[in-house]
C-alpha cells in the first residue's frame, strides 16, 4: 500500500479534533506515506461528499440518516475536569448531585444534559453556567482559565493534566462514549482513504 498511496487526499473534519487528535499524529503519517499530499478542511459546514471534492469526512456523535458509508474510528469517553484554582475556591463536588452548586460549562447555547455513569450507577446532570460554547476546545480553555467544570474527552486534556492546568473531578464517573466515524460516499475506497482511515483507527485505539 505504501507504493500506491500517492496523489492528493481531501479530508473534512471538526477543528477541535484536527488540533488535538490529528495534528500530533501527522508527522508519523507523513513519514509512512511520503508521496501523499493531504488537504484538510476545518470549516463547520456539512460537506457533500458527492458534489464537493472531498474523499472523506470525520464526524463525532450520533450520525444522521444518510446514504454515506460510516466506518468507526474511535469511541471517546468524557470525564469531568476543572482548574485547581477553581476547585480551591469553590471546593470539589463529592457526587454528581453536588454539581448543581457549581459552574458546569455548557456545550452549545442551551447545554446538553450530562449523563454520567459509575459502573451500573447512572446520574443525569443539567449543566448550568454563565458560559457555554459549541467548541470543545473553547470549553477546555475556559475550564483551564478557572471558569468552571467541563465534561471533555480525556484525549483533549492530556497536556493540560500533565502541566497541572486541569484536574480530574469525580474521576470514577464518565459519560457515555462518543463515537467517531469516517464517512465516505462509497464502500469502494481508494488506497489513499484506506491508508488514512487505517492509520487513524490504529493510532486512536492506542
Amino acid at each position: 500500500m505504501r507504493d500506491t498511496v500517492q496523489g492528493v487526499l481531501r479530508v473534512s473534519l471538526p477543528v477541535d479534533m484536527a488540533y488535538n487528535m490529528l495534528a500530533p499524529a501527522l508527522p508519523e503519517f507523513a513519514a509512512r506515506y511520503p508521496h501523499l499530499r493531504v488537504d484538510f478542511d476545518l470549516t463547520p459546514h456539512k460537506v457533500d461528499l458527492i458534489g464537493e471534492p472531498f474523499d472523506l469526512a470525520i464526524r463525532t456523535g450520533k450520525l444522521p440518516d444518510s446514504d454515506y458509508i460510516a466506518t468507526p474510528l474511535a469511541a471517546l469517553s468524557g470525564c469531568l475536569y476543572a482548574a485547581p484554582s477553581y476547585l480551591a475556591e469553590r471546593g470539589e463536588p463529592q457526587s454528581p448531585d453536588g454539581l448543581a452548586a457549581h459552574e458546569c460549562l455548557r456545550f452549545g447555547t442551551d447545554g446538553a444534559t450530562w449523563t454520567l455513569h459509575n459502573g451500573d450507577t447512572r446520574a443525569t446532570v443539567q449543566p448550568e453556567s454563565r458560559f457555554g460554547a459549541n467548541s470543545p476546545g473553547m470549553i477546555r480553555q475556559m475550564a483551564a482559565a478557572g471558569l468552571g467544570i467541563a465534561l471533555l474527552p480525556e484525549i483533549l486534556v492530556r497536556e493540560d493534566m500533565a502541566q497541572g492546568r486541569l484536574k480530574a473531578v469525580l474521576p470514577d464517573w464518565q459519560s457515555e462514549p462518543t463515537p467517531v466515524h469516517a464517512l465516505t460516499a462509497t464502500r469502494l475506497l481508494t488506497a489513499n482513504v484506506r491508508a488514512f482511515v487505517g492509520f487513524l483507527r490504529g493510532r486512536w485505539a492506542e
